[in-house]
């Protein structure tokens, strides 16, 4: 559906976006990312993906590229843990 890479996008998703449909995401919602991910917060192609969602929160780890749950897992589980404790 996506193609031969993440690079070479020539499959049936190539068209597809929800970036349209976000904005009715009515739960809080967390997005993680990480300093060395190679699809970043800062890059133009991930921020639409969760601008549009009313109560969303991002969280970037520094110094971590993609598994935090691997790399720095008492850091991860205590964003996501914040997060899930934290009022809406």
């Amino acid at each position: 559906m996506n193609g031969p890479s993440e690079f070479t996008v020539i499959g049936s998703l190539k068209s597809w976006s929800v970036i349209d449909q976000v904005h009715e995401i009515s739960v809080p919602t967390l997005v993680l990312n990480t300093e060395f991910e190679e699809a970043r917060d800062s890059n133009t192609c991930v921020y639409p993906c969760f601008s549009g969602i009313p109560m969303v929160k991002l969280y970037t780890f520094a110094g971590a590229s993609h598994c935090t749950n691997l790399e720095i897992p008492d850091k991860d589980m205590a964003v996501v843990a914040q997060f899930l404790l934290s009022p809406s």
